[in-house]
């Protein structure tokens, strides 16, 4: 894996990855990625003594931002606490369990794609 940029979007840190054997045309393959984006949270208040209680903002798509089209696709949000006070539920399916939101599975997702999430 090495970082790279794309030609049409230039801004966006983009890593390429090699497979260990090429996929024939017309075939398909399942990845799984996983994405840490840890200053796509925002500390709600930014400094706290060890007492008080600190709420995290995340900012993110709801979709891999890839240049390739998806066929299907699950977000997860792994959070360190069971305290969830709100989080987005704009873009169906989204399900919560005690330490995680999960949004998805979408199908045929295109390049590029976004939906902000706030959760």
């Amino acid at each position: 894996m090495s970082e790279t940029k794309l030609s049409e979007k230039r801004d966006v840190a983009s890593w390429r990855v090699e497979l260990r054997d090429a996929i024939p045309k017309g075939g398909s393959e399942s990845l799984q990625v996983e994405v840490i984006l840890g200053k796509a949270v925002d500390m709600d208040p930014r400094e706290i003594s060890q007492r008080e209680r600190q709420l995290v903002l995340f900012k993110g798509n709801h979709y891999l931002f890839s240049p390739y089209k998806v066929k299907t696709q699950t977000t997860k949000v792994v959070l360190p606490s069971t305290t969830i006070e709100s989080y987005s539920r704009d873009v169906k399916p989204v399900s919560l369990t005690d330490t995680a939101i999960t949004y998805g599975p979408y199908s045929n997702v295109d390049a590029f794609a976004e939906v902000s999430a706030l959760s």
